[in-house]
């Protein structure tokens, strides 16, 4: 499905002058670019990940318009609230653009929360992601976890969807949006490692990359649209394919 473009023109001008500074002195100091809709901040970072805008003009007056963090960010190791606070706001708005609902994202909050007596980096509540400081501790690079997180909030789904898939497209969304600060040890293949899909994550999410990659169809894009409606049923997959889901998984599991 196309989304239209907004405010483009006009922000990749203020970019322009911003960079190049319009005739000035170049050994100036650069101008912030400042967004002050979600439709800008969408089209600034397409160009930002494009790398055709310089990250170091990287502000916005929209930042706390469409997140918040709450909690001591004291409670986090030294640098990881920063790192986790840029993937954030670089995310949220190319992350919502793809997968969310509508053209109005919903303010999101995220709680570096000191009891947090789970296991892994956070867990999502409705539009609340709760940080579990400790895990950073033994699991320092693991920054775009964060970015599972921020799926989580964006999911909604009004159809029932095994957890395994859920989970599955979390982690293809943290391997699509993979930020700078990526663990380089961290990354979703498209090949089968003998691990069923029903273990979900980065399993689940290798056979839903290889299943993009050979049919080309925007898989994880149209299923996550169908939950989000309502209307995934099993024959989603032979719909989209012409491949029923078992007939997928044999064909991963002896040609990935």
């Amino acid at each position: 499905m196309k989304k239209p473009i907004f405010a483009v023109c006009a922000l990749a001008l203020a970019v322009s002058c911003t960079l190049a500074g319009c005739g000035g002195n170049n050994n100036q100091q650069q101008e912030p670019v400042k967004t002050t809709s979600f439709e800008e901040l969408r089209s600034y970072y397409d160009e930002l990940a494009k790398g055709e805008i310089k990250q170091e003009v990287a502000t916005t007056e929209a930042r706390n318009k469409y997140y918040t963090f709450e909690g001591d960010e004291n409670l986090l190791p030294p640098g990881v609230y920063d790192k986790l606070e840029d993937i954030v706001y670089k995310t949220y708005s190319r992350l919502y653009s793809k997968y969310g609902t509508d053209y109005n994202p919903p303010k999101i909050t995220i709680y570096i929360d000191a009891a947090y007596s789970g296991k892994g980096a956070n867990y999502t509540s409705g539009k609340k992601i709760y940080i579990n400081p400790n895990w950073f501790v033994d699991n320092p690079d693991d920054y775009d976890s964060i970015i599972c997180a921020l799926m989580g909030t964006v999911q909604t789904y009004n159809a029932s969807a095994p957890d395994w898939l859920k989970s599955s497209i979390r982690a293809y969304a943290r391997d699509q949006f993979r930020s700078s600060y990526a663990d380089k040890n961290w990354f979703v293949t498209t090949t089968y490692e003998g691990v069923s899909y029903e273990e979900g994550d980065v399993h689940g999410a290798a056979f839903l990359k290889w299943v993009n990659s050979t049919t080309d169809t925007d898989i994880v894009y149209r299923l996550n649209r169908a939950l989000q409606n309502g209307t995934y049923k099993e024959e989603f997959w032979k719909d989209e394919t012409g491949l029923t889901f078992g007939q997928l998984w044999t064909s991963f599991q002896k040609n990935s």
